[in-house]
Protein backbone atom coordinates (compact mmCIF):
# COMPACT_ATOMS: atom_id res chain seq x y z
CA UNK A 1 0.00 0.00 0.00
CA UNK A 2 1.17 3.63 -1.15
CA UNK A 3 1.35 6.13 1.42
CA UNK A 4 0.87 9.57 -0.31
CA UNK A 5 1.90 11.64 2.22
CA UNK A 6 3.16 11.33 5.63
CA UNK A 7 -0.18 13.43 7.22
CA UNK A 8 -1.58 10.69 5.53
CA UNK A 9 -0.52 8.14 8.31
CA UNK A 10 -2.84 10.33 11.25
CA UNK A 11 -5.70 8.75 9.40
CA UNK A 12 -4.54 4.93 9.73
CA UNK A 13 -5.71 2.18 11.89
CA UNK A 14 -2.90 0.98 14.27
CA UNK A 15 -2.37 -2.35 13.23
CA UNK A 16 -1.49 -0.80 9.10
CA UNK A 17 0.56 1.58 10.73
CA UNK A 18 2.19 -1.61 12.62
CA UNK A 19 3.11 -3.31 9.49
CA UNK A 20 4.23 -0.41 7.77
CA UNK A 21 6.80 0.21 10.38
CA UNK A 22 7.94 -3.59 10.31
CA UNK A 23 8.16 -3.26 6.69
CA UNK A 24 9.89 0.04 6.34
CA UNK A 25 12.35 -0.54 9.61
CA UNK A 26 13.41 -4.03 9.62
CA UNK A 27 15.23 -4.62 6.10
CA UNK A 28 18.85 -3.87 6.58
CA UNK A 29 20.65 -0.21 4.85
CA UNK A 30 21.32 -0.69 1.06
CA UNK A 31 25.12 -1.26 1.03
CA UNK A 32 27.51 2.39 1.39
CA UNK A 33 24.70 3.57 3.22
CA UNK A 34 25.74 4.95 6.82
CA UNK A 35 24.20 4.18 9.87
CA UNK A 36 24.67 6.41 13.15
CA UNK A 37 25.01 4.07 16.79
CA UNK A 38 25.21 6.81 19.13
CA UNK A 39 23.63 10.46 19.21
CA UNK A 40 26.76 11.65 18.23
CA UNK A 41 27.37 12.92 14.92
CA UNK A 42 30.28 15.02 14.40
CA UNK A 43 33.98 13.10 13.56
CA UNK A 44 36.00 15.48 16.09
CA UNK A 45 37.64 13.05 18.28
CA UNK A 46 37.72 15.39 21.61
CA UNK A 47 34.02 16.23 21.34
CA UNK A 48 32.92 12.63 20.78
CA UNK A 49 34.66 11.59 24.13
CA UNK A 50 33.10 14.54 26.25
CA UNK A 51 29.78 13.24 24.84
CA UNK A 52 30.39 9.62 24.89
CA UNK A 53 31.37 9.71 29.18
CA UNK A 54 28.00 12.18 29.36
CA UNK A 55 25.64 9.55 27.44
CA UNK A 56 27.18 6.78 29.95
CA UNK A 57 26.56 9.32 32.50
CA UNK A 58 23.25 10.04 31.79
CA UNK A 59 22.23 6.54 31.31
CA UNK A 60 22.12 6.06 35.51
CA UNK A 61 20.63 9.54 35.94
CA UNK A 62 17.97 10.28 33.38
CA UNK A 63 16.47 13.21 35.48
CA UNK A 64 20.31 15.08 35.04
CA UNK A 65 19.20 14.91 31.15
CA UNK A 66 16.06 16.58 31.36
CA UNK A 67 18.13 19.47 33.21
CA UNK A 68 20.64 19.46 30.76
CA UNK A 69 18.14 19.62 28.09
CA UNK A 70 16.25 22.21 29.07
CA UNK A 71 19.27 24.70 30.22
CA UNK A 72 21.52 23.70 27.30
CA UNK A 73 21.46 27.64 25.88
CA UNK A 74 22.18 29.01 29.88
CA UNK A 75 25.28 26.59 30.34
CA UNK A 76 27.85 29.78 30.18
CA UNK A 77 25.61 31.83 32.92
CA UNK A 78 27.37 31.75 36.01
CA UNK A 79 24.38 32.82 38.11
CA UNK A 80 22.26 29.59 36.59
CA UNK A 81 25.08 27.25 37.05
CA UNK A 82 25.05 28.54 40.77
CA UNK A 83 20.87 27.80 41.28
CA UNK A 84 21.34 24.43 40.01
CA UNK A 85 23.88 22.19 41.98
CA UNK A 86 23.67 19.20 40.15
CA UNK A 87 24.56 21.33 36.62
CA UNK A 88 27.83 23.23 38.55
CA UNK A 89 28.78 19.60 39.67
CA UNK A 90 29.00 18.17 36.71
CA UNK A 91 30.62 21.04 34.22
CA UNK A 92 33.56 21.27 37.14
CA UNK A 93 33.98 17.69 37.11
CA UNK A 94 33.89 17.44 32.97
CA UNK A 95 34.59 21.24 31.98
CA UNK A 96 34.49 20.03 28.34
CA UNK A 97 30.76 19.29 28.02
CA UNK A 98 29.91 22.43 27.62
CA UNK A 99 31.97 23.43 24.25
CA UNK A 100 31.02 19.75 23.49
CA UNK A 101 27.18 20.74 23.54
CA UNK A 102 27.98 24.05 21.41
CA UNK A 103 29.29 21.35 18.76
CA UNK A 104 26.59 19.06 19.37
CA UNK A 105 23.87 21.70 20.24
CA UNK A 106 20.93 18.41 19.70
CA UNK A 107 22.85 15.69 21.46
CA UNK A 108 19.88 15.37 23.70
CA UNK A 109 17.27 15.43 21.57
CA UNK A 110 19.42 12.74 19.75
CA UNK A 111 19.13 10.58 22.86
CA UNK A 112 15.29 10.08 22.75
CA UNK A 113 15.16 9.74 18.89
CA UNK A 114 17.70 6.76 19.17
CA UNK A 115 15.87 5.33 22.38
CA UNK A 116 12.25 5.12 20.42
CA UNK A 117 13.50 3.37 17.36
CA UNK A 118 13.82 0.10 16.86
CA UNK A 119 15.40 0.29 13.21
CA UNK A 120 18.47 1.80 11.53
CA UNK A 121 18.95 5.63 12.02
CA UNK A 122 20.53 6.68 8.41
CA UNK A 123 23.17 9.39 9.52
CA UNK A 124 22.42 11.34 6.17
CA UNK A 125 19.19 11.78 8.07
CA UNK A 126 20.00 12.31 11.54
CA UNK A 127 22.65 15.25 9.36
CA UNK A 128 19.69 16.84 7.61
CA UNK A 129 17.45 16.73 10.90
CA UNK A 130 20.27 18.56 12.48
CA UNK A 131 20.11 20.98 9.83
CA UNK A 132 15.88 21.35 9.96
CA UNK A 133 16.10 22.00 14.03
CA UNK A 134 19.20 24.65 13.59
CA UNK A 135 17.04 26.59 11.28
CA UNK A 136 13.71 26.40 13.14
CA UNK A 137 14.55 27.46 16.70
CA UNK A 138 11.27 27.13 17.42
CA UNK A 139 10.69 23.68 16.90
CA UNK A 140 13.99 23.24 18.60
CA UNK A 141 13.04 24.81 21.42
CA UNK A 142 9.83 23.34 22.11
CA UNK A 143 11.34 19.61 21.39
CA UNK A 144 14.14 20.23 24.07
CA UNK A 145 11.26 20.97 26.31
CA UNK A 146 9.74 17.49 25.25
CA UNK A 147 10.96 15.70 22.82
CA UNK A 148 8.36 12.98 23.04
CA UNK A 149 6.35 15.24 21.09
CA UNK A 150 8.29 14.95 18.22
CA UNK A 151 5.95 12.01 16.49
CA UNK A 152 2.48 13.33 18.74
CA UNK A 153 -0.02 14.05 15.89
CA UNK A 154 -1.31 17.44 17.59
CA UNK A 155 2.53 18.71 17.43
CA UNK A 156 3.28 17.55 13.73
CA UNK A 157 -0.09 19.26 12.82
CA UNK A 158 1.00 22.53 14.60
CA UNK A 159 4.05 22.20 12.69
CA UNK A 160 3.46 21.35 9.39
CA UNK A 161 7.31 21.61 8.80
CA UNK A 162 8.31 19.01 10.65
CA UNK A 163 5.28 16.36 8.91
CA UNK A 164 7.03 17.85 5.61
CA UNK A 165 10.64 17.02 7.12
CA UNK A 166 9.35 13.68 7.71
CA UNK A 167 7.61 13.65 4.66
CA UNK A 168 10.95 14.26 2.54
CA UNK A 169 12.55 11.56 4.65
CA UNK A 170 10.60 8.17 5.11
CA UNK A 171 13.46 6.23 6.38
CA UNK A 172 13.57 8.40 9.69
CA UNK A 173 10.02 8.80 9.85
CA UNK A 174 9.45 5.09 9.24
CA UNK A 175 11.59 4.23 12.36
CA UNK A 176 9.66 6.56 14.72
CA UNK A 177 5.98 5.84 13.66
CA UNK A 178 5.41 2.40 15.14
CA UNK A 179 4.15 1.08 18.47
CA UNK A 180 7.82 -0.67 18.27
CA UNK A 181 9.75 2.50 18.30
CA UNK A 182 7.65 3.43 21.68
CA UNK A 183 9.97 4.08 24.54
CA UNK A 184 9.72 2.78 28.01
CA UNK A 185 7.96 5.32 30.14
CA UNK A 186 9.87 6.63 32.82
CA UNK A 187 9.10 7.21 36.55
CA UNK A 188 6.35 9.59 37.15
CA UNK A 189 6.32 10.37 33.06
CA UNK A 190 2.72 8.77 32.63
CA UNK A 191 1.19 5.67 32.60
CA UNK A 192 2.80 2.51 31.79
CA UNK A 193 2.90 1.57 28.12
CA UNK A 194 0.89 -1.89 27.49
CA UNK A 195 2.86 -4.57 27.96
CA UNK A 196 4.24 -3.21 31.47
CA UNK A 197 0.31 -3.70 32.41
CA UNK A 198 -0.66 -6.06 34.99
CA UNK A 199 -2.79 -8.30 33.38
CA UNK A 200 -6.36 -8.17 31.97
CA UNK A 201 -5.40 -4.06 32.89
CA UNK A 202 -6.84 -1.76 30.69
CA UNK A 203 -4.56 0.75 29.26
CA UNK A 204 -5.41 4.43 29.88
CA UNK A 205 -6.37 6.61 26.83
CA UNK A 206 -3.86 9.64 26.54
CA UNK A 207 -5.18 12.78 25.47
CA UNK A 208 -4.47 16.02 24.31
CA UNK A 209 -1.03 17.03 22.95
CA UNK A 210 0.55 13.47 24.45
CA UNK A 211 -1.17 11.34 21.72
CA UNK A 212 1.16 9.93 19.03
CA UNK A 213 -0.06 9.55 15.40
CA UNK A 214 -0.35 5.88 16.23
CA UNK A 215 -3.11 6.86 18.92
CA UNK A 216 -5.15 8.31 16.15
CA UNK A 217 -8.67 6.38 15.40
Amino acid sequence: MKIRSFTGLLRLPLGLCFAINLCSASGPAPPGISRITDAILTTDETVRRELVELDRLLDSKPALEDVLRTSIDRMDDERFRRSMPEIEILLIQRPGIVPALKVERHFLIYRHVLRRTRGPLLRADMIAFDTFLRANPEIRRKLDDAPSQIVAGDFLMAHPSLAGFFEQHPSLSSVLLGPLASPGPRKGSGPPADHELPDKATPAQPSGSSRTILDRP
